[in-house]
């Protein structure tokens, strides 16, 4: 039989997911494959690239930052988050996504 995990999305609800797969992580819980909607994506791409405790690191050292989140971004880009740093400079410069770990997981 094989196992799915499925991700809710939800904004900021989904760091409740984030904190159930870092304890899936601690414990080496797999499954044969997942899929997410929105927040569930976006941190469940650390279960696959097993980075426990990144979600909540991140959230905690850059969510109050107006770069991350805020009516300003909201207002000059149509978008709440700020893409280009939630995108490419948090995963790539702050708090780096292991790609690698994440392409050799099945």
């Amino acid at each position: 039989m094989k196992k799915g995990l499925v991700m809710e999305g939800g904004a900021m609800r989904g760091l409740y997911t984030a904190g159930v797969t870092d304890v899936l992580m601690k414990y080496g819980i797999s499954f044969d494959g997942a899929v997410g909607v929105s927040a569930g994506v976006a941190f469940g791409c650390n279960y696959k690239s097993l980075q426990p405790g990144r979600v909540l690191r991140y959230n905690l050292r850059y969510g109050s930052r107006p770069q991350f989140k805020s009516w300003r971004s909201w207002l000059t880009t149509g978008d709440l988050y700020g893409a280009d740093f939630c995108y490419r400079k948090l995963p790539e410069v702050l708090d780096p996504f292991d790609t690698a770990a994440f392409a050799r997981n099945p």
